[in-house]
């Protein structure tokens, strides 16, 4: 009960996040959506978007809690993703490409994704390799 509570929460707030940052790319509000970015891995996760480009995708998801996961670690990888388009949308392409890498990182060790995640993963990985 408590954990799908929990996992109810969690997509609400990628959700909200994930159409703040689509609602500040589509306005050129780039540095608002460093912000919001910044924001959103510090509150759910306790760690700044450097430190997370640092570590090994394995070692994010032990940090996370391991399997059983999957959408925190999929978050993660949308929030990368997000930020790669920001950066590339500045004419940062080699900072945007750095994003970009983590986001497929991140998604090539979940799991235990279902359909619907997997397909949603298949998106963000053919959008990613396209950039």
């Amino acid at each position: 009960m408590y954990e799908n509570d929990y996992i109810l929460r969690m997509i609400r707030q990628a959700t909200e996040v994930i159409a703040k940052l689509i609602l500040n790319k589509e306005i050129k509000s780039y540095d608002l959506c460093h912000e919001i970015t910044d924001t959103a891995l510090k509150e759910n996760f306790g760690l700044s978007k450097e430190l997370l480009l640092k570590l090994p995708a394995t070692y994010i998801k032990e940090l996370i809690g391991g399997d059983g996961n999957s959408q925190a670690i999929f978050f993660l990888a949308q929030l990368f993703f997000h930020e790669g388009e920001v950066f590339e949308k500045e004419g940062f392409k080699i900072q945007g490409d750095l994003y970009y890498r983590k986001s497929l990182e991140l998604l090539s060790v979940i799991d235990d994704a279902d359909d619907e995640l997997n397909e949603y993963i298949a998106h963000l990985r053919a959008s990613v390799r396209s950039k």
